[in-house]
């Protein structure tokens, strides 16, 4: 089947709303609920005359969940595009901004690049995804509320800050549970995350990160996995001159994730160790050194995932 037969629906996302346009297919604005959705695709595809339909959308937290869950029940592709990547494709092409105008440069972003389907995801892997989530936002509450604790002077002041902390470890732990039961509940999950955590320097909640967050760990290859998590160093240069070349991009958390692997890693992995000095005593800043080691490290594990998916003859759906 040809690319060019492929319809593309540009839809731009919002909590209540979403703002669909196919072109010459359909223009709407509808709720973000799955009863229309399935009304304003069904529409779309009617109009289409059997021609292919490619729904493509920006990441937006959980808002795109509806598109995500409809999309692959109707037999229509779809996917989740990077913001930043549109909104520099927006620059070229459009002044103004309104949600309309933004599911056309969305539909027409979509036309040029073509983007890949976005694979949908297992159900245990959703599940994992929203406890992970949960318990990095309670995380990320609690780490500001220490740091608050510590510049207090009064006791009175403090005490009920020290009931807030206890109450969140509490709710962290609570979580930890649930995770450690999401990644059970899936025998591929399990063993994904078994065997990333087979390597030093990587715990069971880590392995649990990378399962949920860079579900096609095992089947990138080490360059394409560097580049997914933003650790692969993009080029800068123009003429004569020729800068820094610097990471960016990619997934943030996994990224996040990787960094404290790494840290451990230093100290419990001999050959992650190596690696990391021998760039240091060449000169090399610590930092990049420890970005260097992150992309090390996530390249072995790529070779880890890549060979339990062997062993077990099959790869992720």
């Amino acid at each position: 089947m040809r690319n060019t037969e492929v319809v593309y629906i540009g839809i731009d996302v919002s909590k209540e709303t979403l703002d669909m346009d196919a072109g010459d297919f359909g223009i709407m604005k509808i709720k973000n609920t799955p009863a229309e959705v399935r009304k304003a695709l069904t529409a779309i595809a009617r109009k289409a005359q059997g021609k292919p339909l490619h729904a493509c959308f920006e990441s937006t937290g959980s808002y795109h969940g509806t598109l995500a869950s409809e999309c692959p029940v109707m037999g229509i592709a779809y996917s989740i595009l990077n913001p930043y990547k549109v909104m520099c494709f927006a620059k070229s092409v459009a002044h103004a901004k309104t949600d309309a105008i933004d599911a056309s440069v969305i539909r027409r972003y979509a036309q040029v690049r073509r983007p890949a389907p976005t694979p949908p995801p297992r159900k245990a892997l959703v599940n994992l995804d929203e406890h992970l989530l949960a318990r990095e936002s309670i995380m990320k509450g609690t780490v500001a509320l220490r740091c608050v604790l510590a510049t207090l002077k009064t006791p009175a002041a403090g005490k009920p800050l020290k009931r807030v902390i206890a109450s969140n470890e509490r709710k962290i732990a609570e979580y930890d549970r649930l995770i450690a039961e999401a990644v059970k509940a899936d025998a591929g999950v399990a063993g994904l995350a078994d065997a990333l955590a087979t390597v030093k320097g990587v715990g069971g909640l880590t392995a649990a990160k990378l399962v949920a967050w860079m579900p096609e760990l095992g089947t990138l290859g080490r360059r394409k996995a560097a580049a997914l998590a933003g650790l692969a160093p993009h080029t800068r240069e123009s003429g004569k001159w020729k800068g820094k070349s610097r990471t960016g991009g990619g997934r943030r958390h996994v990224r996040t994730a990787l960094y404290m692997c790494a840290t451990s890693a230093i100290c419990a992995n001999p050959q992650m160790k190596a690696f990391y000095e021998r760039l240091v005593a060449r000169g090399v800043i610590k930092m990049v050194a420890l970005t260097a080691t992150i992309r090390r490290l996530l390249c072995h594990l790529e070779s880890v995932a890549k060979n339990y998916y062997a062993q077990r003859k099959d790869v992720p759906a």
